[in-house]
């Protein structure tokens, strides 16, 4: 008895003083090794987590880009006017719901077509050749070596179109760049998609480290930037990974992935303190049960070691249970405190084991949880060394399924069963980080599914490990194709819309069942002086300056005339003269029978209209100089059929009289039979000789000098000229025609010359007399058929076909006619022959 209690004293004392040591150490050891690991494994997850988000911002980006470059192509391909452009950029804002613009800029940053989110209602119009060489974007794509054809993104910068801040993404295209603006709010949406926590921080950064888009931060209007933090700083120097740094007073642990063909940066970043929780809880409870060890094991430490020695086997097999991993043991309680206590300090050891094995396995649960739920195949092999045999280390769900395997199957398989590229060896040199390329998956049926790779080198216990993401393009690749069929689409109907509207005979107007105007043809703008661009979408009262087109067109819509033809006059600008339009509308109705809108076709009747009153004006003045000599011959002749009483002389005068008027008579009736076979495409019937000049020039003056007493004639022919080889009787016409203008339109006398000149082996015959003259109109008028200089002068005889007449003559011998005149000073008319009619 007394040698049991001094062994229990001992006991007591040697337990008191060794039970403090052990406990400490395993403590201490414990706290240190789950420590390291749990740091580790927080790093390795934080690090993980701006991986993922890195390739969800990637995968985001690649649509704008894929927009883009397929509009390069179409850009390239075709000269497209500035509203095809135009209707290019908008579908392609329309369709992709990214861009909040699409805008071709030259080379001197000036806004060339432009395609705007509907958002912002506005104009077109309003940006083109709008500046933006001053944007920071532009200014970086032009002094960038490496953007001459690659895509550029740009920093983030405040847009002016939104006033928040933006990016853009702009490739090279014939003209110059195509940019494509996009809302951050949309880089949000993908990011807040992986559900990450609140504690931790999601920043999505530029090339200089300023802030593109934070998931906490709602507000998008504030630019902020990292580059003085140290993980900001690495990952400007291109170092990925997970560092420390102080931010607000706040020591952070934040890890920086670089996302791919972009410049930008993600950075996931939390607290110490946050990230560190479980580690600092582990710590305090191993130190609490530490402390409570030690305080039992001293109370109990007497009453322990009376009993130590038979309990001893006892927790021997406890122990072995528990290193065999059966945590869930109870300890049977002990009479001896030393023992108690030591098993409580095993008890405490295998709680702490299992809360390790615990927090180890939740953590695998959610990393394949994350892993298996991914949208895209995952492939997981160790990078080869030379031709050594590698099998994947880690497959998903998806591959399983997609490839048709069971995931036991496909850790067995080497990569070049499945895939028909997959990395070698010689990747290590070929690829940093990561490698984007197509390929194509064979599945356990022999099928093919066709993938976008985007493959990434990682370390794991010092082996290069390769992780491929396979994504599905089939679905893509159809969009692709539906995408160049619409536009296909869409050019021919561009060409059977330009083919329908250039075989028009005329100027046409479009409008809406409204009658706001939807087209104009490029003869419709000449005519009315308006400009599609100007007028579209405006109502016709509004569009159009002439008030009858507009009232016409309203009239036939409000009462739904189905055809409908109208006359008005169009006036003058000064410089083009009054015209005469004929419009006839046809109505545009649905398949129920609607009205949808009207087609106008205008068509100028000017000439015509012209045409009808020289006709009134030739039938009134005809029947008037027809009915003058005819009066003067039935007159006379009468009168020398009923009466006897007058001499011969008289007789003589009277049949004088009878004679000139029939021969006035019948100038007329030649004057309509030549116009007659001119008009009919028979032309002149000539009889071409040589005859002289100076006796034809003779005897018209002497003709006209007898006629005329208030006139002065005289004649002058070159010596070089004193011949013609023409039709005399054609050149007596047009000297007859011409000399009797200069006599009609000279009232006041004065001096008529006739003169024939040789000039440069070119004959001129030249009538020169000091009339009323003309003004240009005139001049330029009075070669048409039935045209008087002024049809309300009855005084002034003729058809207005002499003019007409003359020309024809000249022009069937080959010569020209020219007509000088200046009002109030008179008129010269000069013929010239060409030289073989000398």
């Amino acid at each position: 008895m007394p040698l049991s209690k001094r062994l229990s004293t001992v006991l007591v004392l040697a337990f008191a003083g060794v039970a403090i040591v052990p406990i400490l150490l395993v403590g201490l050891i414990t706290v240190n090794v789950l420590g390291d690991h749990l740091n580790r494994s927080i790093r390795e997850k934080n690090e993980l987590l701006a991986r993922i988000a890195a390739e969800e911002v990637h995968g985001f980006l690649e649509q704008p880009l894929f927009v883009l470059n397929y509009l390069r192509a179409e850009i390239g391909t075709q000269d497209d006017t500035v509203d095809n452009l135009n209707l290019h950029l908008q579908q392609a804002v329309d369709s992709s719901e990214i861009f909040e613009s699409l805008t071709l800029v030259d080379t001197q940053g000036l806004v060339k077509a432009i395609g705007l989110s509907r958002q912002f209602g506005a104009d077109l119009r309003d940006y083109h050749d709008l500046d933006l060489s001053g944007q920071p974007f532009f200014s970086a794509q032009i002094s960038s070596p490496s953007s001459m054809m690659a895509p550029f993104w740009s920093d983030v910068f405040v847009s002016n179109l939104t006033d928040f801040p933006s990016v853009t993404l702009s490739v090279v295209v014939p003209r110059g760049y195509l940019v494509g603006t996009f809302s951050l709010q949309r880089l949000r949406r993908v990011i807040h998609r992986l559900k990450i926590r609140s504690e931790v921080s999601t920043h999505l950064l530029d090339s200089r480290g300023i802030q593109v888009f934070s998931h906490q931060d709602e507000s998008l209007d504030e630019q902020k930037s990292f580059r003085n933090l140290e993980a900001v700083r690495q990952g400007l120097q291109g170092k990925e990974g997970t560092y420390r740094y102080v931010q607000d007073g706040q020591m952070r642990l934040g890890s920086i992935v670089t996302v791919a063909e972009t410049g930008w940066m993600l950075m996931v970043s939390q607290t110490e303190q946050t990230a560190f929780k479980p580690v600092d809880r582990l710590r305090n409870s191993i130190i609490l049960g530490v402390f409570s060890a030690l305080l039992l094991a001293l109370g109990i430490a007497y009453i322990a070691s009376r009993r130590i020695l038979r309990p001893l086997s006892r927790l021997t097999e406890e122990a072995g249970l528990i290193a065999g991993g059966n945590y869930h043991v109870e300890l049977v309680s002990q009479p001896f405190a030393e023992m108690e206590i030591f098993g409580q300090a095993f008890r405490q050891m295998a709680h702490a084991i299992r809360g390790r094995e615990e927090s180890l396995s939740r953590s695998q649960e959610r990393y394949r949880l994350l892993f298996d739920n991914a949208n895209d195949i995952i492939f997981v092999y160790p990078l080869p060394e030379a031709d050594e045999p590698i099998h994947f280390y880690e497959v998903n769900e998806v591959a399983c399924n997609r490839l048709g395997y069971r995931r036991e199957e496909l850790l067995g398989m080497c990569p070049q069963e499945v895939c028909q590229c997959p990395l070698g060896a010689g990747a290590r040199n070929s690829m940093s980080r990561s490698l984007v390329f197509e390929t194509e998956l064979t599945t356990l049926n022999g099928d093919s599914i066709a993938v976008e790779v985007n493959a990434h080198l990682f370390e794991i216990d010092g082996k290069l490990m390769v992780l491929e993401i396979c994504r599905d393009i089939a679905e893509r690749r159809q969009q692709q194709k539906r995408l160049s069929d619409l536009m296909s689409q869409m050019r021919a109907s561009n060409e059977k819309l330009d083919g329908i509207l250039r075989s028009v005979p005329g100027a046409l107007v479009v409008t809406n069942a409204v009658g706001h105007i939807m087209l104009l043809n490029s003869q419709a703008e000449e005519f009315l002086g308006a400009r599609q661009s100007e007028v579209v979408d405006l109502p016709v009262g509004a569009a159009l300056a002439d008030s009858g087109l507009g009232d016409a067109m309203m009239t036939a819509l409000k009462f739904e005339l189905d055809e409908h033809s109208f006359d008005f006059e169009l006036r003058g600008d000064g410089e083009s003269p009054e015209r005469v339009l004929r419009g006839r509308t046809t109505l545009m109705r649905h398949q129920d029978g609607e009205v949808s809108g009207m087609v106008v076709i205008l068509l100028d009747v000017t000439h015509e209209r012209e045409v009808e009153r020289l006709k009134s004006e030739f039938v009134s003045t005809a029947a008037h100089e027809l009915r003058t000599p005819l009066t003067s011959i039935q007159g006379f002749s009468e009168l020398l059929l009923t009466q006897d009483r007058f001499d011969e002389a008289q007789r003589r005068t009277f049949l004088t009289y009878i004679h000139s008027k029939s021969l006035a008579l019948s100038a007329i009736l030649t004057n309509l039979l030549d116009l007659s076979r001119i008009e009919s495409g028979l032309g002149l019937a000539l009889n071409k000789e040589r005859f002289p000049l100076a006796p034809l020039f003779s005897r018209m003056v002497e003709i006209y000098a007898q006629s005329s007493s208030t006139h002065r004639f005289e004649f002058e022919v070159d010596s070089a000229a004193l011949s013609l080889y023409a039709d005399p009787g054609k050149i007596e016409q047009v000297i007859e025609n011409l000399m009797s203008n200069s006599v009609k339109y000279s009232p006041a006398g004065g001096l008529i010359q006739l003169i024939g000149l040789s000039v440069e082996g070119e004959g001129q015959l030249q009538v020169v007399d000091q009339g009323i003259g003309m003004d240009p109109d005139v001049v330029r008028r009075c070669h048409e058929k039935f045209y008087r200089a002024d049809a309300s002068n009855a005084a002034v005889e003729g058809t207005g076909l002499g003019m007409s007449i003359v020309r024809a003559i000249v022009d069937s011998h080959g010569g020209t006619l020219e007509i000088t005149s200046t009002p109030g000073q008179g008129t010269v008319v000069t013929v010239f022959f060409p030289a073989e009619l000398r």
